[in-house]
C-alpha cells in the first residue's frame, strides 16, 4: 500500500479493474439479464371466469421454458369488492412451492396484474398456477389462441375444466444474455478502457513526467474504494428511509439505520485508516502459504458440505474431496526441492496413467443411474490413490534420511507429549474397535500422516497463524455466501443456521470459530502498549476485534445455549491464560463492545442484502415458509426483524416468552387491534360486525377452525400448524410481509405438562443420555443410533463422551474422555511456554475448550465434521516436545 505510483499510472489501474469486474458480471458469472415473454402472439380476450373469491379458484397448468421465472402477468376484468389476489405455484408433483399476493384495489383495472414471482423452475417441467381471492371478489379473463402454444396446459375454474380457452396471462423469464450481446458488451468495456488508457497516455505526455504526480497505492485504493462504499450506504439508507422499502415501523427502521451506519463507519475506516507500526502479519504472504490456507478452507468446506449431505452418495463424494484437501495440505508442508525431484515426476507419470486407465475401465456409462455421481466418487478416489502415493514415497524418503541421521551420529530431538502419547492410544482403540466403523480409520491415517510430517516441517512455528488464516478464509467465504442467498426467517426455522441446515451445526461451528477469533483479539491486546489511547489501540487490534463481533452475532443468530455456553467456557479459559489482573476488564470490554456495536450492522446486511438478491439457497429438510421462497418482497415479515428476534431469543435462552408475540398486522384489512375490517369477500364489516372480539382468548381448535381459511390451501394449515412448533404463546400474529398481505391470527396454548423444567431447557437430552448409558457395554455397537425409552431409535447421543463409548465400547470412551482432558492440559502448557514463539499459542486450548464443552450437549467427533478437522489440525503443535540442538 506505500509503494509510489504515478497518477497516470493509478487511473489505468483502476480503469482495468473496473473494466475486468464489469467483464467477470458478464462472462462467467452472467450476471446481466433480460426479460423474455412467453405469449401467444394470436390471442384474443373473448370471455371472463365465474367469481374468484374464498369458495372458488382459476387453474392454468404451463410448462417452464427458462430456468428462472420472474413474474406472471394475469388479466384481471373486474374487482367487485376489497383487496387481494393470491396466486400459489405448485411444482410437476403438487407441492405448493411460492405464494404471493398482489393488492388489487389501488390499480387500473381492467388490465394485466403482474405477480412477483422469482422462483428457479426446471426447463420442460409442468408447473400450477392457482388464481384465489383473499378478502375480496373478482373476475379474471380468458383468451382463445389459434394454435395452442407447447407451454400451455389446463384451464380450470373451481375444479371443472374450460375446454377451449387459456387464462389471459403472459410468462416472463429471467435469461442471461445471449452471447452475441455479451461479446458486443465486453467489446465496449474494452475498447472504454483502451480508450481511457490512450488519453491518459497522451495527456500525461502533453504535460510531462515531471508534472505527473506521485501517488501511493494506498491513495489510488481510497480514491477509488470511498466513493463506492458511499454509494452503496447512501442507497441502501434511502431506501430503509424514507422510501421505507424494507419496513415502515419506527423500531425497524431506526434499527436498519443504526447497522447501516455502524457497518458504513467500519467500511470507512478499513479504507482510511493507517496500519499501525507494530502490527505483525498473521502468516507470511506466499504462494505455499496461500495454498496452503486456500486447502485448509476447503477441508472445513467440504466437512460442511457432508454434515449438509442428506444421502450417501453426497457424503461420500463431500468427505472424499474433504480428504484430497488435506493430503494437499500435507504435501503443501514439503520443501520445493522436496516437491520437485525426478522421483516425484516419474511418479506422477506413472500413477496419472494408471489412475486414468483405471477410471476408463471402471467408470459408468451415462445410461446406468446416477452415473456421474458414481464416477465423481471414483474419480476422486483415484485422486486420493495418487496423493497417498505420493506422500508415502516422500515419507520413505524421510525415514531413510532419519536413519542416515541416526547412523551418523545425529539426533532428531523429537519427543512425543502425553498428549501425543495419549493420541497413539486413542487412534490405535479406533482402529481395533472400529465395529464397521471406517471413518475413524481414516481419520487416524489422514492425521497420523499430518502429524508424522508436521514433526519434520521447518515451518511448524507458522502453523497456528497459517490455520487460522484457513478458518477465517472458510468463514469470510461463508459470510458472502450467507448474504447473499441465505434468507433469515422470522418463523418456521427462527434460528438462523448459517450454511448448516440445522442450527445446532451452525452453533458447533461458530463455537470454534469464535474462540479462534478471541484468541487473536486477545493475542493483539497483550501487545498494546501502556498508556497506549483508543485511536492508537483500535487501529491495532480492529480487524480482529470486527472478525469476534460477526461470528460473535451469527452464533447469536443460532440462539444455542451450546454455542453460548461452549463459547463461553472457551473463553473463560483463554482470558484466564491471557489476561492479567488488570487487562481483563479491558479485554471484557473489547469482547462484549465487539458483539453490541456489530450486532445492528450484521443483522441489518444480513436483513436488507439476500431479500435484495433474491436467490434464496433452502436444504431440503428446512422448514420453510412458502412466502419466504424465491425473490420475495423486500418488505416481507416472513423475514427476521429485530422485534420477532427479541421474542424468539427471550423464549429460548430465558424461557421468558410473555405470551403476548406483537406484530406488524396488514394495515389495509385490520385495525390497530387485529380485528378484521373486511371479510373472505371482501365485504366491509369494520367496526360493527367482527370475526371475533379482540379480548376474547379462544382454544387453539377454535383458532385453527376460524383461521384455516375455506380454500384449506396447504400453507394456511402450514401457518395455523405453527402453533405447535413456534412460541409458547397466547396470541400469535403472523403476516405474509407486504402491507396488504394476508394476517392470520392464532392462539396456541402449549404447556410441557410431560417434562421437567429442567428436561424441557435441555430439549429432552437428559432422556437419551440414560437411554445411551443404560446400553453402554465394553465392545460397542455397530449402530450409533441407541433404542429410546419411547421405543425410537436416536440419531445420536449429543454427547460425544457417551458417543464414543457406545460405538466402540466403555474402555475407547474412558481413553477418549482422557485424551481430551490430557490435550486440555498440554494446550494450557503450551499456550504459556509457547506465547512468544507461535503466533496463535491460543489456538489448540482455545478449540479444545469450544470442541469438549460443545461437545457435552451435541455430537461432533468425526472425520468430516467441520469441528473435528479444526481440533484436529489445531492439536499438531502439542503433539511433541522439540529439544533444540
Amino acid at each position: 500500500m506505500s509503494k509510489v505510483i504515478y497518477k497516470s499510472q493509478e487511473i489505468k489501474a483502476v480503469t482495468l479493474i473496473v473494466a475486468l469486474i464489469a467483464i467477470i458480471t458478464i462472462f462467467p458469472m452472467r450476471l446481466w439479464n433480460v426479460t423474455k415473454t412467453s405469449q401467444a402472439v394470436d390471442t384474443t380476450i373473448v370471455s371472463e371466469s365465474g367469481i374468484v373469491n374464498d369458495t372458488t379458484d382459476v387453474v392454468q397448468k404451463f410448462v417452464a421454458e427458462y430456468d428462472r421465472i420472474d413474474s406472471i402477468d394475469v388479466y384481471v376484468t373486474d374487482l367487485i369488492t376489497a383487496r387481494y389476489m393470491r396466486l400459489d405455484l405448485y411444482d410437476e408433483n403438487m407441492t405448493l412451492i411460492y405464494s404471493k399476493y398482489v393488492d388489487l384495489k389501488e390499480l387500473e383495472l381492467p388490465g394485466y396484474v403482474n405477480v412477483w414471482l422469482h422462483q428457479d423452475l426446471e426447463v420442460g417441467k409442468t408447473y400450477t398456477a392457482v388464481i384465489f381471492a383473499q378478502q375480496a371478489s373478482f373476475k379474471v379473463a380468458y383468451e382463445t389462441v389459434s394454435a395452442t402454444p407447447g407451454y400451455l396446459g389446463d384451464l380450470l375454474y373451481n375444479d371443472t375444466t374450460v375446454e377451449g380457452y387459456h387464462l389471459a396471462s403472459r410468462y416472463n423469464y429471467t435469461v442471461p444474455l445471449d452471447k452475441k450481446v455479451s461479446l458486443a458488451l465486453i467489446a465496449v468495456i474494452a475498447a472504454l478502457a483502451v480508450g481511457i488508457f490512450f488519453v491518459t497516455d497522451i495527456v500525461a505526455k502533453k504535460r510531462g513526467i515531471e508534472n505527473d504526480k506521485l501517488v501511493t497505492v494506498g491513495k489510488a485504493f481510497r480514491c477509488a474504494a470511498n466513493p463506492a462504499a458511499a454509494v452503496f450506504y447512501g442507497i441502501l439508507i434511502i431506501m430503509v428511509f424514507p422510501l421505507q422499502l424494507f419496513d415502515y415501523r419506527p423500531i425497524e427502521i431506526v434499527f436498519y439505520l443504526l447497522g447501516l451506519i455502524i457497518a458504513a463507519a467500519l467500511t470507512f475506516y478499513g479504507i482510511n485508516h493507517k496500519p499501525a507500526l507494530n502490527e505483525e502479519k498473521l502468516f507470511d504472504i506466499n504462494i505455499k502459504n496461500i495454498l496452503m490456507i486456500v486447502a485448509i478452507s476447503y477441508a472445513i468446506g467440504f466437512g460442511v458440505e457432508y454434515m449438509n449431505a442428506l444421502y450417501t452418495i453426497f457424503q461420500t463424494l463431500a468427505e472424499r474431496k474433504e480428504l484430497i484437501s488435506l493430503l494437499c495440505v500435507i504435501i503443501l508442508t514439503f520443501s520445493v526441492s522436496e516437491l520437485f525431484n525426478l522421483y516425484n515426476l516419474i511418479y506422477i507419470v506413472i500413477a496419472a496413467v494408471a489412475g486414468r486407465r483405471y477410471y476408463v475401465l471402471n467408470a459408468l456409462a451415462d445410461t446406468e443411474k446416477e452415473y456421474d455421481l458414481n464416477n465423481s466418487a471414483l474419480l476422486y478416489a483415484i485422486i486420493i490413490a495418487v496423493l497417498g502415493g505420493f506422500i508415502v514415497l516422500n515419507f520413505i524418503r524421510l525415514i531413510v534420511n532419519a536413519i542416515r541421521k541416526k547412523v551418523h551420529g545425529q539426533k532428531l530431538g523429537v519427543y512425543p507429549t502425553p498428549a501425543g502419547l495419549l493420541t497413539i492410544v486413542l487412534f490405535a482403540a479406533l482402529i481395533i474397535m472400529r465395529n464397521t466403523r471406517w471413518w475413524g480409520v481414516v481419520l487416524v491415517i489422514t492425521f497420523t500422516a499430518f502429524y508424522i510430517r508436521f514433526m519434520v516441517w521447518e515451518d511448524k512455528d507458522k502453523w497456528t497463524g497459517i490455520l487460522s488464516g484457513g478458518m477465517i478464509l472458510n468463514f469470510l467465504s461463508s459470510v458472502i455466501y450467507c448474504l447473499l442467498h441465505r434468507y433469515y426467517q422470522a418463523y418456521r426455522e427462527a434460528r438462523f443456521a448459517f450454511t448448516f441446515h440445522t442450527a445446532t451445526v451452525t452453533a458447533e461451528y461458530l463455537t470454534a470459530m469464535e474462540v479462534m477469533a478471541i484468541v487473536l483479539l486477545l493475542m493483539k491486546l497483550k501487545k498494546l502498549e501502556k498508556g497506549a489511547g483508543l485511536k492508537k489501540s483500535f487501529a491495532l487490534v480492529w480487524k480482529e476485534w470486527v472478525l469476534v463481533g460477526i461470528i460473535g452475532v451469527y452464533a447469536l443468530f443460532t440462539i444455542s445455549r451450546t454455542a453460548f455456553l461452549a463459547i463461553g467456557a472457551a473463553c473463560f479459559v483463554v482470558f484466564i491464560l491471557h489476561s492479567t489482573v488488570k487487562s481483563i476488564g479491558k479485554n471484557i470490554i473489547a469482547l462484549v463492545s465487539a458483539l453490541v456495536i456489530l450486532f445492528p450492522a450484521v443483522f441489518t446486511m444480513q436483513r436488507l442484502i439476500p431479500v435484495m438478491v433474491g436467490q434464496p439457497d433452502y436444504f431440503d429438510v428446512e422448514d420453510v415458509a412458502v412466502f419466504a421462497k424465491g425473490g420475495t418482497n423486500w418488505d416481507n415479515l416472513y423475514i427476521m426483524y429485530i422485534e420477532r428476534y427479541w421474542i424468539v431469543f427471550k423464549d429460548k435462552i430465558f424461557s421468558a416468552g410473555d405470551g403476548t408475540n406483537k406484530y406488524h398486522e396488514d394495515r389495509n384489512n385490520y385495525d390497530e387491534n387485529g380485528v378484521v375490517i373486511y371479510t373472505d369477500n371482501g365485504v366491509y364489516v369494520y367496526p360493527t360486525d367482527r370475526y371475533w372480539d379482540e379480548t376474547s382468548v379462544l382454544s387453539n381448535e377454535e383458532i385453527i377452525g376460524s383461521a384455516t381459511y375455506k380454500n384449506e390451501s396447504d400453507e394456511y394449515n402450514d401457518i395455523c400448524a405453527l402453533s405447535t412448533t413456534l412460541l409458547d404463546s397466547s396470541t400469535l400474529i403472523a403476516s405474509s410481509g407486504l402491507p396488504g398481505d394476508l394476517l392470520v391470527v392464532l392462539a396456541s396454548d402449549i404447556e410441557d405438562t410431560d417434562e421437567s423444567a429442567v428436561e424441557s431447557y435441555a430439549n429432552g437430552r437428559f432422556a437419551i443420555f440414560r437411554s445411551y448409558i443404560s446400553q453402554l457395554n465394553m465392545t460397542g455397537h455397530a449402530e450409533m443410533g441407541a433404542e429410546l425409552e419411547s421405543g425410537e431409535i436416536a440419531v445420536h447421543a449429543h454427547n460425544i463422551y457417551l458417543q464414543v463409548a457406545y460405538d466402540h465400547g466403555i474402555p475407547v470412551g474412558i481413553i477418549f474422555a482422557l485424551w481430551v482432558l490430557t490435550v486440555i492440559i498440554s494446550g494450557i502448557w503450551y499456550s504459556i511456554k509457547c506465547y512468544n514463539e507461535q503466533k496463535v499459542a491460543g489456538l489448540p486450548i482455545a478449540i479444545t475448550i469450544g470442541f469438549a464443552v460443545a461437545g457435552l450437549t451435541e455430537w461432533l467427533f468425526q472425520f468430516s465434521n467441520p469441528v473435528t478437522i479444526m481440533l484436529m489440525l489445531a492439536l499438531a503443535p502439542i503433539m511433541f516436545r522439540f529439544k533444540k540442538a
